[in-house]
């Protein structure tokens, strides 16, 4: 994935590359009871809650370089940190992101600096500003609490019962003096217990800082591995190699050594999303139907997402939270529908079985009939028994009904207007759907 173009949809993809007629089906008998078990809502679960922790690097600041102007996305000379790039390409995902913490500002956005809160560029979906990071701190200054733009935040001991983090980014330690390591490494230790005091499955990424030559970059993997639990684990993230520091050198990814460029948030944000991406679970369905057929086309809800399964009857679902209970629907017209809930613990992979009830476009000849099809305008209908009809537009929305109960009925639909129809027959025996074009 790259930060500056839209991910791609993959369960969009899907959905538009299937057979069409499955499509309209599964939308036009979300509504019809007799046929197929009636669509229940998933439940909202809350979105994943990640906390940024660390100094100026994570908060930025709310003017550009050398200029007392309010900063505003999308100019090189922003300072506004990566937090907004990491987020807007999680949020392309699909994923329900809220970034939380105490301090909702950048450094500076006060009065005429006030910085008018940016939106995504795809889904038009609203930045959340939470944060926990303030420009020039130490850790130990963290821990204990600071006043920054005038505002007093108490130590982090009070800050973090005010929010409940599931992710937290920590790049803490360029502030520090280099003999105080051991003194850095007791103070994120400090932050990671008091993160889990709220939530003892949070996952905490540590980072060896952009600013590679600090001494405690060295302590970071005997960190991750000495507070690492059996349900939180503490995951290192190396954002030191690769960045280039130095303000005069081509490709440079900061403005004095250490303030991220534009170019150096998007660094930052890429690392952060491809260890985010790699520390969630991947749910995947696979429909079958009692003969062992895959079943394409298939809707899925699930973690408050819709996916349609592929060719090979899977749908795949990504970024969910470790030991998490989350219920899905599953729904496929001339199936009988699904529903339960999965415990996330990991990666893993459903298999669904659908018992058909409903013969789809599959009459024989003599039962019914329509002509012309492509039809324009007067198109016939016939059967040999008698059959109720509904015809559907593409939304689902019921646009026709009439009894069948001649051999032979022509019935004028020019005031349908152009588009593919699907229209069910039902009799005391069967039912099924057939398509109509009308041009």
């Amino acid at each position: 994935m790259k930060l500056n173009h839209p991910l791609s949809q993959m369960c969009k993809l899907l959905f538009i590359s299937s057979f069409f007629l499955f499509i309209l089906s599964s939308r036009l008998f979300a509504g019809i009871q007799s046929e197929m078990t009636e669509l229940t809502s998933v439940p909202s679960t809350h979105p994943i809650r990640i906390v940024c922790i660390g100094n100026s690097i994570t908060q930025g600041k709310s003017m550009q370089t050398n200029v007392t102007v309010p900063a505003s996305f999308g100019k090189i000379t922003d300072q506004l940190s990566y937090r907004f790039w990491l987020w807007q390409s999680l949020d392309s995902l699909g994923l329900n992101v809220d970034f939380v913490g105490t301090n909702h500002i950048w450094f500076q956005e006060v009065g005429s600096l006030a910085v008018t809160t940016p939106t995504s560029a795809y889904t038009g979906h609203t930045f959340p500003r939470g944060h926990e990071a303030f420009y020039g701190i130490k850790t130990a200054g963290f821990v204990a609490g600071t006043t920054s733009d005038n505002i007093v935040y108490p130590a982090f001991s009070v800050r973090s019962k005010n929010f409940t983090a599931d992710i937290a980014l920590i790049h803490l330690g360029t502030n520090d003096n280099d003999i105080d390591s051991v003194l850095t490494r007791d103070n994120i230790y400090t932050v990671i217990d008091l993160l889990r005091a709220q939530n003892d499955s949070v996952i905490i990424i540590l980072a060896k800082t952009i600013t590679g030559w600090k001494a405690v970059n060295k302590l970071v993997d005997r960190m991750c591995v000495a507070k690492t639990s059996d349900k939180s684990p503490v995951i290192p993230i190396d954002l030191a190699t690769g960045f280039i520091n130095d303000n005069l050198t081509y490709g440079t990814m900061t403005w004095d050594w250490v303030h991220p460029n534009q170019k150096g948030q998007k660094f930052m944000a890429q690392r952060w999303f491809d260890k985010i991406l790699s520390s969630l679970n991947t749910v995947t369905f696979d429909l079958k139907n009692n003969n062992g057929d895959k079943i394409e086309n298939g809707k899925i809800d699930f973690n408050n997402q819709t996916c349609y399964t592929d060719l090979n009857g899977i749908a795949s679902f990504k970024g969910i939270l470790p030991n998490s209970r989350l219920d899905y629907t599953v729904t496929v017209v001339g199936y009988a529908g699904a529903n339960g809930s999965i415990n996330v613990v990991a990666s893993s992979n459903k298999i669904i079985t659908l018992q058909n009830t409903t013969r789809l476009d599959t009459p024989s000849a003599q039962e019914m009939q329509i002509f012309p099809n492509p039809a324009s305008g007067l198109v016939t209908f016939s059967t040999n028994k008698n059959t109720s009809v509904s015809i559907f537009d593409i939304s689902g929305k019921m646009v026709y009904s009439f009894a069948l109960n001649a051999a032979s009925m022509p019935i004028d639909l020019s005031k349908l207007g152009s588009g593919v129809y699907l229209v069910k027959y039902h009799n005391a025996q069967q039912s099924f759907v057939k398509k109509l074009i009308i041009k």
